[in-house]
């Protein structure tokens, strides 16, 4: 701040200086030197009034700097005895030192914890390894002896099921038979019944035959009777005609008993044919009731031996399923035993880089100690830099001097300058118009007479207004409208009139 306000207090006068000869050489060629003294002598006030309120500025900052001073030297002397005493404790109770021993604690506990865990993780996987083996051990034997007696059930449900196709066979084969004896049974029974109708018409016959000849002796009494009236011829005739008829009556009677005793024979002999024919039927009738029953029977068996199959297929496939379930525990167990070896994995991986963060931590206990150990040279060099800014110190209460001084001579300067504006004002003319004018054709660009003057061409030293030059250099017509020396970019310099 005390280095920018010189330089404004050293470009102040040189400012001045420019403007006076400008104002003179402007004065000199438009004889306008009264208009130009009072608008430099209003500059010049308000240009006292900035130096002034400058210098109330600098020794508001000169009092603080030096109030600044003070503290930083009490602070520096503090710090000082404080640097020069520190001790163990003194770094014991730095928040940075208890910040790594709490972390250092912390990853101390973390890895007590860590091992610890590892150790139950390592006992638990062990005993699950164990209990995995024993159980498995359990359940192959259980599913073994399971298999051998379905196995066992299987073979005797399978010799037991060829027994009773072969006893199906044996019962189909005697139902057969018994169709077939069944069907000659009907077929005599049949032939007998004819046999009986056969008989019961014949006996009919010789019943109504013996009724004729029953009838016959009345006729033939009556008709010895007759022939008694008749004569011996006739009675000998018809004699020998009745004894003609009783022969073959005889031999017919003598041939139907033979027929009826033949008859009579066939006919026991075909009782007794059909009653042991009804007496096979029935020992057939209770063979086959009993063959029934007992085909029954092995139905049944039959049935509970498929439903013991059926059970058995059950049980297999519970089995089978059991066996699954079996096998996905033990791959969920080797998937837990993989997941424990690699949090097992996972903690040792901690654990080192617990490990290296506890060697970290030494190291930058170490390191902080070499930093305390540090401290002595750096509050050296802070000592070294306290003097430094002691020197700019004074050095910018040099400075600050002269700026007083300057501004003492500024002020002579301002009271030489009022003086020659009373004299000026003396010397000016009375018509204020003119002067008017003049300052405006002395302010004012000579080419568009609307800008003030603010470019400056250095080929030349002629004053215009910027819109003027950048009309000319967008137009390319980049020549001095007043002497036309030509003119390029870099020739421009901005003017202030002050």
């Amino acid at each position: 701040m005390l280095n920018r306000q010189q330089t404004t207090s050293d470009q102040g006068p040189a400012r001045e200086s420019s403007s006076d000869g400008a104002k003179q050489s402007n004065g000199a060629s438009t004889n306008g030197v009264s208009e130009v003294n009072g608008a430099s002598v209003e500059l010049l006030e308000q240009r006292k009034l900035e130096i002034m309120a400058e210098l109330e500025k600098c020794k508001e900052q000169i009092a603080t700097l030096e109030a600044n001073n003070a503290k930083v030297n009490e602070q520096l002397s503090t710090a000082t005895t404080r640097m020069l005493s520190l001790n163990d404790e003194d770094y014991a109770k730095t928040e940075l030192f208890k910040a790594l021993k709490a972390q250092h604690e912390d990853v101390l506990k973390r890895i007590n914890d860590i091992e610890a865990k590892n150790v139950l993780l390592r006992e638990e996987a062990t005993k699950l390894a164990s209990e995995r083996t024993l159980y498995r051990g359990q359940v192959e034997e259980e599913c073994r002896l399971r298999i051998e007696e379905a196995e066992a059930q299987v073979a005797r449900v399978d010799l037991d099921i060829q027994r009773i196709r072969s006893e199906r066979d044996q019962t189909h084969q005697q139902r057969a038979m018994l169709e077939s004896n069944q069907t000659k049974y009907t077929l005599a029974m049949r032939e007998v019944s004819g046999l009986n109708e056969a008989h019961e018409k014949q006996i009919l016959a010789l019943e109504d035959e013996v009724r004729l000849l029953r009838r016959e002796p009345v006729e033939a009494d009556a008709a010895i009777d007759a022939i008694a009236e008749q004569g011996v011829d006739a009675l000998k005739s018809e004699l020998a005609s009745k004894r003609s008829q009783y022969d073959i009556l005889s031999s017919e009677m003598t041939n139907m008993q033979e027929a009826i005793t033949k008859y009579k024979q066939k006919a026991l002999s075909k009782v007794k044919e059909t009653v042991q024919i009804e007496e096979h039927n029935q020992k057939l009738r209770e063979d086959k009731h009993q063959l029934e029953s007992k085909r029954f029977n092995e139905r049944q068996a039959l049935e509970a031996r498929r439903q013991e199959c059926e059970l058995m297929r059950k049980q297999s496939g519970k089995s089978a399923e059991i066996i699954q379930q079996l096998k996905e525990a033990e791959n969920k167990s080797r998937e837990y035993a993989a997941n424990l070896e690699k949090q097992l994995a996972e903690a040792r991986s901690q654990l080192d880089a617990l490990t290296l963060q506890h060697r970290t931590l030494t190291s930058e206990v170490t390191s902080l100690k070499t930093l305390a150990a540090g401290h002595a040279t750096q509050t050296e060099s802070w000592k070294r830099a306290i003097a430094a800014k002691d020197t700019d110190l004074a050095t910018a209460q040099a400075a600050t001097y002269e700026a007083q001084r300057e501004a003492a001579g500024l002020q002579s300067q301002l009271t030489d300058t009022k003086k020659k504006l009373d004299a000026l004002k003396h010397k000016s003319p009375k018509d204020e118009s003119e002067m008017v004018k003049n300052l405006k054709d002395f302010v004012y660009c000579s080419v568009c007479r609307s800008n003030p003057k603010n470019i400056v061409l250095k080929s030349c030293g002629h004053v215009m207004c910027s819109e003027c030059v950048k009309d000319r250099i967008t137009n390319r017509n980049r020549k001095c409208p007043t002497c036309l020396k030509p003119f390029s970019e870099g020739d421009k310099l901005e003017l202030h009139m002050v």
